[in-house]
């Protein structure tokens, strides 16, 4: 229990800041609805839990090949991003659905499917092979032991991330029942531009820390 305690703090942790992940969970709670949010922040929760696994459990193998494919994965996560940002900004904004059953009609019939939102976020949150070493370095702090005991911890980890989006989920919904279509259309161009920008920024790491040296001596 105590294992489990300790996952589940190190989950809320690891989800509360507001980094490229939570941007776009965040950016489809207003634009798209909170089940869409929801099942985006559950796609993440489910990738931590993942790399905490990983991480917790001593999986050398599955942890050296992530490390050892940084560069590419962040290539992809920035490419993501940019790809989500600009479509987004380049979209016709819709005044989302007031109401769970129609909203939830629109996302399970639309193109916003419940899987692709959970999918979508699941696949980006893995490009970042960071959380590995955040991981590693709360767990050391927790003084969570390594091995198949620390699956309580990973329990715990699933958890507390899930349990930040379904706090998340429904409080925004009520504030964006009292946002205007203006309103919305503007935090929406704003929420597209910074993911393009994070995407750019992904992007440019990444080909630094392929090409960076070199260029730097010529």
């Amino acid at each position: 229990m105590v294992l489990v305690l300790k996952g589940f703090i190190i989950g809320v942790v690891v989800a509360v800041p507001l980094g490229p992940v939570g941007l776009l969970c965040f950016q489809r709670l207003l634009h798209e609805g909170p089940q869409a949010g929801l099942l985006s922040g559950l796609g993440a929760a489910a990738a931590d839990a993942l790399y905490a696994c990983i991480a917790g459990c001593g999986l050398a193998a599955f942890s050296d090949f992530i490390l050892g494919q940084q560069t590419v994965l962040r290539l992809a996560g920035g490419a993501f991003l940019l790809y989500l940002g600009v479509r987004s900004w380049q979209r016709p904004f819709a005044l989302p659905s007031r109401t769970f059953d129609s909203e939830w009609t629109q996302a399970t019939q639309g193109s916003h499917r419940p899987s692709r939102a959970f999918l979508s976020t699941f696949l980006f949150t893995l490009t970042n092979p960071m959380l590995l070493l955040i991981f590693w370095a709360l767990f050391a702090l927790l003084q969570i032991p390594h091995g198949w005991r620390a699956i309580w911890a990973v329990l715990g980890v699933a958890l507390g991330s899930a349990s930040w989006w379904f706090f998340l989920a429904p409080l925004t919904a009520r504030w964006r029942e009292r946002l205007t279509w203006r309103q919305l259309h503007q935090i929406q161009r704003l929420a597209a531009g910074l993911l393009a920008l994070f995407g750019l920024w992904l992007l440019f790491e990444a080909l630094a820390h392929t090409f960076g040296w070199s260029m730097l001596h010529h």
